[in-house]
């Protein structure tokens, strides 16, 4: 499975290359209900757009609703130790990096399933 992305939108290009960019944000928008949070994606939306949106999102949750994005943070099931080790110089470039810590153990889910599908 790779896991090794240098960005989100590599990420998401390997997801639609893959078909699986919608079980992908499928995942994601279940993951984000189940916080009481929204995120819905158009299934046209390119990589950029989607990684941008998902990033505004990410963005408006952490200025607003802290608890809510922690919840989101533990039903996407990402390590305390993985996000206390997010750095960056400034807001954007932390902002970046946690989305592609969520879209990396969501990427995770979805290939797993993908896999157990494809075995029967």
């Amino acid at each position: 499975m790779v896991t090794d992305f240098a960005n989100s939108i590599e990420l998401v290009r390997f997801a639609q290359n893959e078909g699986l960019f919608t079980s992908l944000t499928d995942q994601l928008s279940k993951d984000f209900q189940r916080a009481n949070l929204s995120f819905e994606t158009a299934e046209d939306v390119g990589p950029e757009a989607f990684v941008a949106r998902l990033n505004a999102r990410v963005d408006g949750i952490l200025q607003t609703r802290f608890s809510a994005f922690q919840n989101l943070v533990y039903l996407i099931d990402i390590p305390e130790k993985t996000m206390k080790d997010i750095k960056g110089s400034n807001r954007s470039e932390m902002i970046g990096q946690t989305v592609l810590v969520m879209l990396k153990r969501t990427w995770q889910k979805v290939w797993i399933r993908h896999l157990h599908a494809n075995k029967n």
